[in-house]
């Protein structure tokens, strides 16, 4: 099924989303190798992918058909690093609606996010308040497609968390590092 057919299958629970923009009570992000935290900056968006996929969980693993959305940026004002090309956590949306409220809650909850932050995306990135989910999509395709990256300027906001999980074996620590990103609006393009 391609995802154009797809987004179809979307529309009704992507309405009912609300649109997350980032903000929160984790502080302000610093530059990557200053921790934990939020930053907001502006970036040049240079792509936004929508492609099959799928939504994995439970253990053992078990997969529904999924759309996977993605925005990739570049960012050249960070002093530590110069330019950067990054991409934006996943959004992985499972595509059967009564699959997904077969889901755990906590794995409803994970949709939810994805839905809320990729609603707020689309809400950033077009301006519209409730933004129609295939209109939005193809808007933001169609505006990366006339401009070149370097018109396509957004306001993005970062989310870092830290948390230290123990292996299963031993005593060793490591750091699981979060991230998300929001697009607050577009600036140019």
């Amino acid at each position: 099924m391609s995802v154009s057919a797809s987004l179809g299958k979307l529309v009704a629970r992507f309405n009912t989303a609300n649109a997350n923009m980032g903000y929160g009570g984790l502080g302000k992000w610093p530059y990557e190798d200053e921790g934990p935290g939020e930053k907001e900056y502006t970036a040049d968006l240079v792509a936004f992918t929508a492609e099959d996929g799928t939504f994995r969980h439970g253990n053992p693993a078990q997969e529904l058909p999924a759309i996977v959305f993605q925005f990739h940026y570049r960012y050249a004002d960070d002093p530590n690093v110069g330019e950067l090309t990054f991409k934006g956590q996943p959004m992985i949306l499972p595509i059967d609606e009564s699959a997904e409220a077969a889901l755990p809650s906590n794995q409803q909850i994970r949709v939810r996010i994805s839905r809320d932050r990729l609603k707020g995306c689309l809400k950033g990135f077009t301006g519209e308040e409730s933004p129609d989910i295939e209109q939005a999509v193809a808007f933001v395709q169609t505006k990366l497609d006339e401009a070149e990256a370097a018109q396509s300027i957004v306001q993005v906001r970062l989310k870092q968390n830290i948390r230290d999980t123990e292996k299963k074996q031993g005593d060793t620590v490591r750091k699981r590092r979060d991230k998300e990103d929001f697009i607050q609006e577009l600036i140019a393009g």
